[in-house]
């Protein structure tokens, strides 16, 4: 789906997409897919100024994940957007999150909408970043940068802290 993506996105006038799923996996970095097709993909589309706002994945607490930092695949690739999901005023238990710095860190963090979860959260900054590129003009890249901007933040404890988008 995403090759398809990057070879049509331009004829029929994609500007941002929505990837509100994960693999299940919580990997650190994104080394053993670089050189692969969903990595190229997304790589492709963001050097043309789309973006791929993708879920961090729902699964920070299970098994011997417990405590360990990380996220799925798409979330992980370094083109995306990768967003983790807000409970209250901290990260969700359940939500990955990547705090080492690098180009695999998480982007931010949301409130979830329908369907909840990550998923929601990464919606959510979808359709924030939607409106605010239809309302402006402004590029995905922009639209971004002024919604991270917003001085707002989540902290998981001292050296991780990532803005939130509201």
């Amino acid at each position: 789906a995403f090759q398809w993506l990057a070879q049509n996105a331009e004829d029929i006038g994609i500007n941002l997409i929505l990837a509100p799923l994960s693999d299940g996996t919580n990997l650190i970095d994104d080394r053993d897919l670089r050189g692969g097709a969903l990595a190229m993909a997304t790589a492709s589309l963001r050097r043309r100024g789309i973006l791929t706002v993708a879920a961090a994945g729902n699964g920070f607490h299970i098994g011997n994940r417990r405590l360990c930092q990380g996220m799925g695949v798409p979330a992980i690739l370094r083109d995306t957007v990768r967003v983790g999901a807000l409970e209250g005023l901290g990260p969700a238990p359940n939500s990955q999150r990547l705090a080492l710095s690098g180009p695999c860190r998480t982007t931010c963090f949301a409130a979830p909408a329908s369907p909840g979860g990550t998923s929601g959260a990464a919606a959510f900054v979808a359709g924030r970043l939607a409106a605010r590129m239809a309302a402006t003009g402004e590029t995905g890249e922009d639209a971004l940068a002024a919604l991270l901007a917003s001085g707002h933040t989540v902290s998981d404890g001292p050296d991780m802290v990532w803005p939130v988008v509201q």
